[in-house]
């Protein structure tokens, strides 16, 4: 399963230059028109990485689970 997340690197305290961002929002499967799955992280959380963004989303999802890929779009 693939996830494709669209995130603000720009808001502050979120920064490029410190590596930190936020999710804006993620769609499973497809960039467009994929099943909207934000509502499976906190919005307004900072993450350090992609990896830890994947991370939450795979305990969000429970186990087991398909491996999760997380695309930046």
């Amino acid at each position: 399963m693939t996830i494709y997340a669209d995130l603000d690197y720009e808001t502050p305290p979120a920064s490029r230059a410190f590596g930190t961002f936020t999710v804006i929002g993620l769609k499973e499967d497809d960039p467009i028109d994929g099943l909207d799955v934000t509502h499976r992280v906190v919005i307004g959380s900072f993450y350090q990485s992609l990896e830890a963004l994947r991370r939450e989303l795979d305990l969000s999802y429970g186990m087991p689970i398909p491996p999760i890929a997380v695309e930046e779009v």
